[in-house]
């Protein structure tokens, strides 16, 4: 059973083996046509690059320190001031509820008093209707007093009836006087 197995590796390592021979013949050498090789500078430019990196790190380490200490500060800040504001918010909230349940209140009341004036004002119109009733009945009571007032004598009038009277008593007085002057003489004769 491992027979076929070596036998296919085999045949495969074979072509390979064969494909490598091609693809050697078939590149070319690379000529190098100027070679420059400067030990000295090279190594002290990556050494200068190297220090400037390491401050970089360290610099950038520093920076990182600073960023989390503000962030921290910032953070507390934060804190801080969301923390009044919610305060002040609930303050002002309950503030608010003490406001509107004050309206509230009040709103009933103003609704109670309506109410009492509708009830007034009912009541004040079946008055305004009995008081206009009696008014009208006081002009016709007033009318008919008028023309009682109108037959009636005044004080002058009677003071004129009283004159005429006691002038009329008068002359029924010396009417009666001689009549009886003449009756006394008639009877004398």
């Amino acid at each position: 059973m491992e027979q076929p197995r070596i036998d296919a590796i085999e045949k495969r390592l074979e072509k390979l083996e064969q494909e490598y021979a091609e693809l050697k013949g078939q590149t070319e050498p690379i000529k190098i046509t100027r070679l420059e090789i400067d030990p000295g500078g090279i190594q002290e430019q990556l050494a200068q690059a190297n220090k400037r990196l390491d401050g970089m790190t360290q610099t950038q380490a520093d920076h990182s320190e600073r960023f989390d200490t503000l962030k921290a500060e910032l953070l507390r800040e934060i804190h801080t001031i969301s923390d009044t504001w919610l305060e002040s918010l609930q303050e002002n909230a309950d503030e608010v509820k003490e406001d509107i349940s004050t309206f509230e209140t009040e709103i009933e009341g103003a609704r109670a008093d309506i109410l009492s004036l509708k009830a007034t004002q009912s009541d004040h119109s079946e008055l305004l209707r009995e008081a206009r009733a009696d008014i009208a009945s006081i002009k016709a009571t007033q009318s008919d007093h008028g023309e009682i007032l109108k037959t009636m004598a005044t004080k002058g009038d009677l003071t004129d009836l009283e004159g005429r009277i006691k002038y009329d008593i008068a002359s029924i007085k010396a009417t009666q006087d001689l009549i009886l002057q003449l009756l006394q003489q008639k009877s004398g004769e």
